[in-house]
């Protein structure tokens, strides 16, 4: 994305591009950048149209224009395989983004768990973004944080690089649920769950990424909103991940049948 202001955003999704940049060795990783996200989102909105045009398709034309989607997913899927995924000590991950010279942007990061339920990945890979998630350089016992503590540029109330987000843990548990990954999904839920009760059962828009063994209730970010929409309408997952919500009758809410 480029900008007109004084803000230096290369890329966004959800969080400002340049909040996580200082996690690169690579000096053009303030470029335009690709980001891991996008990716995933690109892919099932490729997937989701062709179904729809094959339900829904008018003629054999629009019909037929599904496998042309289908087929940009799969070289999508093909491309972010070989392009993003590296390695570090505790083994492979998606990378935050490709830079503008279409070097991956090293660091682990919260985001690759938009990935899951979005059939970018494979079983095994998805088996491996979701462990990494909740390895403990990522769990911080009430959530899933930004940034990975191990990263130098990580602080726990650092915005968007070592903080934990109520509403990112949501969509990743939504991801879980969706690629069956159901024992999982409820161990956030319960985390997130701990932290409505340390905030008066108003969960915060974001908060510190300390450990659960260091503090109760988690420390608020100073300038985080609360109440607010997006974290508040993260119980609605929370719920369903805890198995108070129920599927309604002819709509296919279900989580699949665990892994």
């Amino acid at each position: 994305m480029r900008t007109t202001n004084s803000w230096p955003v290369s890329s966004t999704v959800w969080w400002r591009g340049w909040a996580g940049w200082p996690t690169t060795r690579t000096p053009t990783a303030t470029a335009l950048s690709s980001t891991t996200t996008t990716q995933g989102y690109a892919h099932r909105a490729a997937l989701t149209g062709a179904e729809l045009l094959e339900r829904f398709g008018r003629t054999d034309e629009e019909r037929g224009r599904a496998a042309g989607w289908r087929a940009y997913a799969a070289a999508l899927a093909v491309r972010f395989r070989e392009q993003f995924w590296r390695s570090d000590e505790l083994g492979p991950y998606p990378a935050i983004a490709l830079d503008g010279a279409k070097a991956a942007v090293s660091g682990v990061a919260s985001n690759m768990g938009h990935l899951l339920g979005t059939r970018l990945l494979n079983a095994a890979e998805e088996r491996i973004v979701v462990d990494r998630l909740l390895h403990p350089t990522m769990f911080s016992g009430y959530g899933v944080r930004t940034m990975a503590d191990t990263n130098a540029a990580y602080w726990p109330l650092r915005y968007h690089v070592g903080s934990v987000w109520t509403h990112d843990n949501a969509v990743i548990i939504e991801g879980m649920l969706a690629s069956g990954f159901n024992a999982e999904a409820r161990v956030l839920a319960q985390a997130l769950l701990r932290v409505g009760e340390g905030f008066g059962y108003r969960l915060p828009e974001l908060f510190s990424g300390q450990s659960a063994d260091e503090v109760y209730p988690p420390a608020p970010y100073p300038a985080s909103c609360r109440p607010q929409a997006w974290a508040a309408a993260s119980a609605i997952t929370v719920a369903k991940a805890l198995g108070a919500l129920a599927a309604q009758p002819g709509r296919p809410d279900s989580p699949p049948n665990p892994r």
